[in-house]
């Protein structure tokens, strides 16, 4: 199963990553073996140490200082599409709270099971002759995932198996997360998940509080505000990376959603 990789790696951020075949829907899990680097997420410096775990999703923009120290990382890449024909042990909420904490401290039980299942997943990837490797991987990947939820100390009484509409739900998360850069019509994803745009847009407003409009934009936003921050890229260049026409109507949206132009937000973070 190649869209599901398990490797070491010296850096926080593996080259793999970075590659066509990951950098638009990957997904990576990092842990610290060894090491300590400071990350900028989501506008805030966190610090990366041993026994901590990073979750990246799809276009998120982690500043790491070029002068990074070598430490020693286990790392799992995958498409979340390799295991979107099994019902996730959460609902959606799982999703915002890996964006919204992408790093968090494991206690020593929990840095033994993420090592722990790292090891299972490397040595079947050394069976795959095997009839049942590609079942092995994603159920491996499916129980890492389970583990992860508890790491994050998800309230486990208040959760059940989940619904159709909040397995939609999740998958409509997933495919926004991909193609939020892109596509922006509820007609989009309701076409990629069978549904109606009507029923899609009812749907998530009775299940998010939002519409499917203001999660691309939320998106949009925090990934803006990442570039302006975590990079030196100058405005007509962040314009393109996220598919304006130009940096005209890019600084007119973006202060119509903070308030602030994109040049006077960057110097107020400076």
């Amino acid at each position: 199963m190649n869209s599901i990789h398990i490797l070491k790696s010296n850096t926080i951020i593996p080259s793999l990553f970075q590659t066509n075949e990951f950098i638009n829907k990957g997904i990576l899990l990092s842990f610290c073996l060894e090491g300590s680097t400071i990350v900028k997420v989501n506008n805030t410096e966190e610090v990366l140490t041993k026994g901590s775990l990073l979750t990246v999703f799809p276009q998120r923009i982690f500043s790491i200082p070029t002068t990074e120290q070598e430490g020693e990382y286990l790392c799992v890449i995958f498409d979340l599409d390799v295991i979107k024909d099994l019902i996730l042990p959460t609902n959606y909420q799982f999703l915002n709270e890996l964006v919204r904490r992408p790093i968090i401290q494991l206690s020593d039980y929990n840095q033994k099971v993420f090592i722990d299942y790292y090891t299972l997943l490397h040595e079947n990837k050394n069976y795959e002759a095997s009839v049942f490797h590609t079942d092995a991987m994603k159920y491996l990947l499916y129980s890492l995932i389970a583990h992860i939820n508890r790491f994050y100390e998800q309230d486990e009484v208040n959760l059940k198996p989940s619904s159709k509409k909040e397995t939609t739900i999740f998958r409509l998360y997933n495919l926004i997360h991909q193609n939020y850069l892109v596509e922006h019509s509820v007609a989009f994803y309701a076409d990629q998940l069978k549904l109606t745009p009507k029923y899609l847009t009812t749907l998530v407003r009775k299940q998010t509080g939002k519409t499917v409009s203001v999660i691309i934009n939320e998106l949009l936003i925090t990934q803006a505000q990442s570039y302006l921050i975590a990079t030196d890229k100058p405005i007509y260049l962040i314009a393109e990376e996220l598919k304006f026409l130009d940096s005209t109507s890019f600084c007119r949206y973006f202060k119509k959603q903070v308030g602030q132009s994109p040049l006077a937000y960057r110097q107020a973070h400076l």
